[in-house]
């Protein structure tokens, strides 16, 4: 099994912890479409990351890896470290699938549109200058506050388990504080939600800080 795609990209992020926290053991290949390898660019006609290749199977989009090692692996995991919450052994919850669908949705959302403004900043082209820029903001803030809302209270989306939501949540989270896209630090929910999982081992050793620097562009 492979993975594909830089280690500073969220989607990739979640694959990564939701790997480790099944034990299943895989490779990577680390460059973004920055710098593609060569199989990655036969791989994914989609131009974006994470891919996963196993076993002549390529999966090619975060959600679908998740669905995919859930049902391609459904053993039950290793037990967690010590006073952290099991995985949840299905992706969804059975009670509450679509609510939970629902954050993941609004979570890619906030996530599309920072990472738009991110790479739109890069070229020169700022918020104030354009009206499409300014109403991605305002989706970042109000999807931020929607999840911010539905964790009062809670350590986990459901209690007892972390879930494959709750992993796209902090990966999100730790994206905005580390790339400076959005004030985390003003939902006090989602900081304190963020604090009870930084130190579990998966989360810990896929923070984007950790990345190595992007390498030059391949030749060709």
């Amino acid at each position: 099994m492979k993975l594909f795609g830089h280690d500073t990209s969220p989607y990739v992020r979640r694959a990564r912890i939701l790997l480790v926290e099944k034990g299943i053991p895989f490779e990577r290949d680390p460059a973004g479409w920055v710098s593609p390898s060569e199989e990655f660019a036969r791989l994914n006609p989609l131009m974006r990351v994470p891919a996963l290749l196993d076993a002549g199977q390529a999966v090619l989009d975060s959600r679908l890896i998740a669905t995919y090692l859930y049902d391609r692996y459904p053993a039950p995991p290793p037990a967690p470290p010590a006073g952290h919450p099991p995985l949840q052994a299905t992706p969804w919850s059975a009670d509450h699938r679509y609510d939970d669908e629902n954050v993941l949705l609004a979570i890619d959302g906030a996530l599309d549109s920072a990472i738009n403004v991110f790479l739109m900043e890069q070229d020169g082209v700022l918020p104030a200058a354009s009206a499409y820029l300014r109403r991605q903001t305002q989706r970042i803030a109000r999807c931020m506050s929607f999840v911010d809302g539905l964790l009062e209270g809670r350590q986990t989306l459901r209690e007892g388990v972390l879930s494959f939501t709750d992993i796209t949540v902090c990966c999100a989270l730790d994206w905005m504080i580390f790339r400076k896209r959005y004030d985390v630090a003003q939902h006090a929910n989602l900081v304190r939600f963020l604090a009870a999982h930084r130190d579990r081992p998966s989360l810990r050793s896929t923070h984007p800080s950790l990345a190595a620097p992007a390498p030059p562009p391949r030749a060709g």
